[in-house]
């Protein structure tokens, strides 16, 4: 994939090998709105060559070949004629300098949409992974508490067994023990 700099993108790679910056920098470079916008100023730019090539000599040529006919004995003959024309733009009332004009400033504009373009793609990007940050972080609390609950679970059946605590306490525990188990769930599956 070429950059608006004329060097080349890396080819897709995971984004969550990558540091934050590394990472937001892959997703601007590999999105298609951000080529689609490069796009559109190399048009702009070509634009603008092309308003500016009136401002230049043109060169044109023609050639043709015949064979026609002399006198009354039917001698046949035949002939080449060639015509070369050079022209130059003297003056046009401002049409050429007009055009010119408005093609900078669509490449201007061109230009000022890959930026936006980029920090669209950015902000999504940043925004999905301050969202992955968070859910693995949740993860991480959501486990260690799990771990504890259990724990607790084991001290708890240990304590019924040798008949100093009631059952309800242990139902209470399990309930609390499934609650986290669904928000775990619920944060993997945010997580893909």
């Amino acid at each position: 994939t070429e950059r608006p700099d004329g060097t080349t993108a890396r080819p897709s790679i995971s984004h969550s090998t990558l540091g934050y910056k590394d990472a937001l920098r892959a997703s601007v470079l590999e999105s298609p709105e951000f080529h689609a916008a490069v796009q559109r100023f190399r048009e702009a730019e070509s634009g603008i060559r092309l308003s500016q090539s009136a401002t230049r000599p043109q060169i044109s040529g023609s050639m043709s070949t015949s064979a026609f006919r002399f006198g009354e004995d039917g001698t046949v003959g035949s002939g080449t004629a060639a015509n070369v024309t050079l022209s130059q733009l003297l003056y046009d009332g401002g049409k050429t300098r007009a055009n010119i004009a408005g093609a900078t400033a669509r490449a201007y504009a061109a230009r000022v949409g890959i930026d936006v373009a980029g920090n669209d793609v950015a902000m999504q990007a940043a925004v999905a992974w301050r969202d992955l940050w968070e859910v693995t972080t949740l993860l991480g609390i959501l486990n260690e508490d799990i771990a504890e609950v259990e724990k607790i679970l084991g001290r708890i059946q240990t304590l019924i067994s040798s008949g100093l605590v009631d059952r309800a306490a242990f139902a209470s525990g399990q309930r609390q023990l499934l609650d986290l188990k669904l928000e775990q769930e619920r944060l993997n599956t945010a997580r893909r």
